[in-house]
């Protein structure tokens, strides 16, 4: 009853000023809502994104992103890169995770692959249409999957992908872990047009390695 006689008394008041103050009053609260709302968004990106963060926190939490997903890690480091690990899955699939200096507005989800040298020799001796037939398909679904490659031509000897993720305010957990797929089914996805096409030539593609980016070493990154 209080709160009613208390709004009701409010509301006479407004009247009172006529209908102008009223839509000023209502636009005021409106705007004054709309800018707390905004600020609120802002705040829970800072906090949950990697804007104001520390190098050390921003690797560390990324690890343990991996970790909840039951990555296994090593480190692989590398003097160019403010740091620099490996990722590998239960069916021994490695995908490397960096941050180079040179770009520090961005991680790096991907990785090298060096081509057996008897799968070279396959793709070597491929007719030229059926290969470039091949790599055209690839570089196309590449580009459809929005993934950064190198290597992907003729001679086929040693093959990057990789996925940038901005650094910033941006960066949470699903956002990071979407890019992460789209990194790992990019590679996948790369061998087995390649395996298909040497299935074709009559090839035994069980022989080719199936498996996501592999770094060539200890501490090397995607270019």
């Amino acid at each position: 009853m209080i709160g009613f006689v208390s709004w009701a008394m409010i509301w006479a008041f407004l009247q009172s000023l006529g209908v102008w103050i009223i839509v000023i009053a209502f636009a005021l609260v409106a705007l004054g809502l709309l800018i707390m709302n905004q600020f609120h968004i802002v705040l829970m990106r800072h906090r949950r994104g990697f804007a104001t963060m520390k190098n050390e926190r921003i690797e560390a939490t990324v690890r343990n992103w991996l970790d909840k997903q039951g990555y296994s890690i090593r480190n692989a480091p590398d003097p160019r890169m403010l740091f620099q690990f490996v990722a590998t899955d239960n069916e021994q699939r490695n995908i490397t995770v960096c941050r180079p200096a040179a770009e520090d507005n961005f991680i790096f989800i991907g990785g090298a692959w060096n081509i057996p040298p008897e799968i070279e020799k396959w793709f070597d001796k491929m007719p030229e249409d059926s290969r470039e037939e091949m790599l055209e398909h690839l570089r196309i679904e590449l580009l459809r999957m929005k993934v950064d490659n190198i290597g992907v031509g003729h001679p086929l000897r040693h093959v990057v992908v990789q996925v940038r993720v901005p650094c910033d305010e941006t960066c949470t957990e699903a956002v990071f872990l979407q890019h992460w797929v789209v990194a790992k089914f990019a590679y996948i996805m790369m061998v087995e047009i390649m395996r298909g096409a040497l299935r074709r030539e009559g090839h035994d593609i069980n022989k080719m390695p199936n498996q996501p980016p592999t770094p060539d070493k200890e501490g090397s990154e995607p270019e």
